[in-house]
């Protein structure tokens, strides 16, 4: 409110009353004259502390709003460690910064004195669930901090990919800060500041409540209450003004004035034109001239006091008052333009382009990084912001001014910059008008941030999500619940014959598409972990394409669930992995083919009777080519006839009844010729071409005969009978071949028994070839280097014999470490082959290879011996390995020579995704990790190792250079 002082009227009004009235005239107005100079000097007094206040309320807005910028620099950033570094190092008052993504995990904290709680789930925190826009932060009601147990507000702001930025300021910092500030002021009693829902937040001396009424009586004074409005955050501040202090220095005078006032009245009329002046109207004037001043708070020129020192006691001392007051205004406007160059520092620190603009858009002001991208000389003071720009965005330039202008919200645009070079870029651009008190516009303000990298993450992430919707995997995510309704569907899902609609639109449709052998398995593993706890899962099963068709899925489960336990959402992640189930199978089936010769090994081996070892090699045949019949001849150098021994699936033919000459029917041919006959004709072709009337009546549709030799020499004929048609694959011939070779090595020891031991070696030198074809499949899959396995087999052998392993246990020594990744064939290749870091679900399936070896080789009696190595390599001396996490001598011999010599080896060569150490890193890295990852006695042993290596090869290179 604007107050006119009229000095000339009081000053008539005055000396009509003296001279009209005399004494009582004068003593009534002596009287007001005093009442009215205390009420003028309490309301100076109120209007001090209104003044304080707002100066405290200014440094509560200043240090926020601080705060405030430097959360959004930081978000801007993407939350990064350095930016969260650098911001907790600049902002004091911020006790904790946390950094959650989408999931409300936290990701990053400052200071690094939390960084073990990264990783803990905060999402049911209170900053976590704070409602907030992009580039705005938000501050939330008191709460109890998560950490300290304190009592703190948040400052929190959203971050681009989901996540949010928190800054932790704690009420006892607002506390300590407001005490702080109440110190350097000794006239304010006690400020109390709440926040927008009245709650306290803090205070210095006395607590005043947010409903309190305007007039407060406190040990028999009378107090005013002195609140600011609303900050922009809504907080408020308020302190109480004992008024009754800015009446005790006029009281005596008056009194005195009364008494006095009879024996003073002419004197006071003859000096009454110039001590009104002189003693009250004047001091008067000046006063209500600065308090009107402060009132509107303008602080750009001051009032001089000097010629009040000489008035009353009263005035001159509230005149005192109000110099000092002036004074500390000026320090703390000095305080202001600290503060003003700290933010100005903190926004050259930001890696946006930050500009102040006048109202014809010349720049004022420009932060380092517009210096530094656009050059000093496009943006130095007076220079016209339109010249930054590429003139064809000029239009859209002044459009976004304009809309400034006109008091909307500041809108971000992008647009293209030109640097001093002549190349451009694009920046996203946001514009606020800055206006004055009376509303007229100033200038305005904006940032430009350079957003090159980020479109170019856009385009790549635009290029991953395609990856992702054509790629491999489909993905379904369903809601939790009782309806588990299905909300999301790839558009990939076309692979299997599918639309998304069709699932979507479809209730239950995807149980439909599940194979009708799966279905139940599938259904009840879901509802085991929707009833237990676990967050992941994963399972084997198949589906049926759309054209009938059956692939292999591998099912990758994720349950997310509430602070209940209650699940909210379940996705799951289809692979199509009906390849490598195929080459599961067909590992399976040579496994189980080298079980067959091993176990028809075994009975030659024995001695057995050839007519049992025959039959048991025709009832292998049977089950693992799937075939109808089998049947054996052997070749009678006597009467040179093939006779039957055995056979199977030959009806009403007896195969000791046949008897054929060489040459004679299929068999015969194949026999004299000395080659495999395969044939595949209609039903009754075939049969004619049979000598035994009685395959006829079979029906047989295929046919194989394979001669059996031993040593050169015909031992007979093995015949394979189908009703199906073969296609005689090369793999299936192989197995037969060899199966074919056991007949005529089984027959040639019935013939020869001193060529037993002749015909055993050959047929381990099969099964050498099929595992090191396996070792060598392995490490393809695996992408190790040629030859890895075959090295580390060689060493752990003379690891071994050098640890004083028995002799027998040599050879199942060797071929466990020639397969000793075997079970990671159930590994599914996107695991295997990643590039990067695994997940923690990853991991867990990876960890599993050690047992898929158990179960593999635990089946084939041959290779169970050699199960140790593959079974327990992973385990470490302290205990730390997996699977079983076995410690120092509780892992077997075996397994602890083995692990020394696989990362000898996988450090010694080179690999896809390293070079190798050179060799006295990688010794000295086995000694190192000697009492912790290997056995401390064969690390030693297998130093020993390495030198008698290393002599041999000196010893043999001397000897191999010619003597002079």
């Amino acid at each position: 409110m604007k107050t006119t002082f009229h000095s000339r009227r009081l000053e008539v009004i005055l000396r009509r009353m003296l001279t009209l009235n005399l004494l009582l005239p004068v003593l009534l107005a002596t009287l007001l004259t005093g009442l009215a100079a205390g009420a003028l000097a309490a309301r100076a007094l109120e209007m001090r502390q209104q003044v304080l206040l707002r100066y405290l309320e200014e440094r509560v807005t200043l240090e926020l709003g601080l705060i405030q910028q430097g959360v959004l620099a930081v978000a801007r950033t993407g939350g990064g460690d350095e930016a969260l570094n650098l911001f907790h190092a600049a902002a004091p008052r911020v006790d904790v910064l946390y950094r959650l993504d989408g999931r409300g995990q936290l990701v990053a904290i400052q200071p690094p004195e939390w960084q073990r709680y990264v990783g803990m789930d905060f999402s049911n925190q209170v900053f976590a669930g704070q409602e907030g826009e992009w580039e705005k932060v938000s501050i939330s009601t008191p709460a109890t901090s998560p950490l300290t147990g304190k009592r703190v507000v948040y400052l929190t702001t959203p971050l681009a990919d989901g996540g949010r930025l928190a800054a932790e300021v704690s009420l006892e910092t607002l506390r300590q800060w407001l005490v702080e500030s109440v110190k350097q002021n000794d006239e304010l009693r006690g400020v109390s500041l709440f926040d927008a829902s009245g709650a306290l937040l803090a205070y210095s001396g006395e607590v005043l409540a947010m409903d309190g009424g305007s007039g407060l009586q406190r040990r028999g004074s009378t107090w005013v209450l002195v609140e600011t409005g609303r900050l922009a955050n809504g907080w408020v501040m308020r302190t109480a003004a004992n008024v009754s202090g800015g009446w005790v220095g006029f009281v005596p005078a008056l009194v005195g004035l009364l008494l006095f006032v009879p024996w003073l009245c002419i004197w006071l009329i003859l000096r009454f034109g110039r001590q009104v002046s002189q003693l009250v109207l004047r001091p008067l004037k000046l006063l209500n001239e600065r308090t009107a001043q402060i009132a509107r708070g303008d602080f750009s020129r001051w009032v001089s006091f000097d010629t009040v020192v000489s008035s009353f006691q009263e005035v001159a001392e509230l005149a005192a008052s109000f110099q000092r007051m002036q004074q500390e205004v000026q320090q703390r406007q000095a305080a202001l333009q600290v503060s003003e160059a700290r933010f100005r520092e903190m926004a050259d620190l930001l890696p946006d382009m930050v500009f102040e603009l006048d109202a014809m858009r010349r720049i004022r002001y420009a932060n380092r990084a517009a210096v530094a991208l656009l050059g000093e000389q496009e943006t130095g003071n007076h220079q016209l912001f339109d010249r930054l720009l590429e003139p064809d965005e000029l239009r859209g330039l002044q459009e976004i001014f304009r809309q400034a202008a006109a008091g909307k919200l500041p809108h971000h645009s992008v647009m293209r910059f030109r640097r001093p070079d002549g190349s451009t870029f694009p920046g996203e651009m946001a514009v606020s008008a800055q206006r004055g008190a009376d509303g007229n516009l100033l200038g305005f303000r904006g940032v430009v941030r350079d957003i090159t990298e980020r479109l170019s993450f856009e385009e790549t992430l635009r290029r991953s999500y395609q990856l992702f919707t054509e790629g491999p995997v489909v993905v379904f995510r369903v809601q939790g619940g009782k309806e588990r309704r299905l909300e999301y569907v790839s558009p990939n899902v076309s692979q299997y014959g599918y639309s998304p609609h069709d699932f979507t639109g479809q209730e239950d449709f995807f149980r439909q598409v599940i194979h009708p052998e799966d279905r139940e398995q599938v259904a009840e593993k879901m509802r085991k972990q929707l009833e237990g706890k676990e967050r992941f899962f994963d399972q084997e099963y198949r589906l049926v394409r759309a054209d009938g068709a059956v692939r292999w899925v591998y099912d990758f489960t994720s349950i997310s669930r509430d602070s209940s336990g209650q699940a909210t959402h379940i996705d799951w992640y289809l692979l199509d992995i009906t390849e490598r189930k195929l080459a599961e199978e067909r590992i399976n089936t040579q496994l189980r083919q080298m079980a067959a010769l091993q176990l028809v090994d075994a009975s030659i081996s024995a001695n057995a009777d050839l007519k049992i070892t025959l039959d048991l090699l025709n009832a292998q045949l049977l089950e693992l080519l799937e075939v109808d019949a089998v049947m054996v001849l052997r070749y009678n150098p006597k009467t040179q006839l093939l006779e039957g021994v055995t056979g199977r699936g030959l009806g009403s033919l007896n195969p000791a009844d046949v008897r054929l000459r060489m040459g004679e029917s299929y068999a015969g041919r194949a026999a004299r010729q000395r080659r495999v006959i395969t044939l595949t004709m209609p039903d009754g072709q075939l049969a004619r071409g049979f000598k035994m009337a009685q395959l006829a009546a079979e029906h047989f549709v295929s046919y194989a005969a394979l001669p059996l030799m031993a040593k050169d020499q015909v031992m007979g004929v093995l015949e394979i009978f189908s009703r199906a048609p073969l296609t005689f694959e090369p793999a299936w011939m192989d197995f037969l071949e060899m199966m074919a070779a056991q007949a005529a090595i089984a027959i040639d020891n019935a013939n020869l028994l001193e060529d037993l031991q002749r015909s055993n070696e050959e047929l381990r030198e099969a099964y050498e070839a099929t595992i090191r074809g396996l070792s060598r499949a392995l490490e393809l899959r695996d992408k190790e280097t040629e030859g890895h396995s075959q090295r580390v087999s060689d060493l752990t052998v003379r690891l071994a014999r050098k640890a004083g392993v028995e002799e027998e246990a040599i050879e199942f020594i060797r071929i466990g470490a020639l397969l000793h990744d075997i079970g990671k064939l159930g590994v599914p290749d996107t695991i295997l082959h990643k590039e990067g870091q695994l997940t923690e679900a990853e991991w867990e399936i990876m960890r599993r290879h050690p047992e898929l070896a158990r179960q593999m080789l635990a089946t084939i009696e041959y290779l169970r011996p050699a199960l140790v190595i593959p079974q327990y390599h992973h385990e470490r001396w302290d205990g730390s390995g997996y699977p079983y996490g076995l410690v120092g001598e509780d892992i077997p011999l075996a397994a602890r020579v083995f692990a020394v010599v696989d990362v000898w080896d996988a450090l010694s060569f080179d690999r896809p995704y390293r070079s190798a150490w050179p060799m006295e890193k990688v010794i000295e890295y086995l000694v190192n990790e000697a009492g912790r990852q290997f056995d401390p006695r064969l690390v030693a042993l297998f130093l020993e190792v390495l030198v008698e290596e290393a002599e041999a090869n000196l010893e043999g290179q001397a000897k191999s250079e010619p003597k002079a």
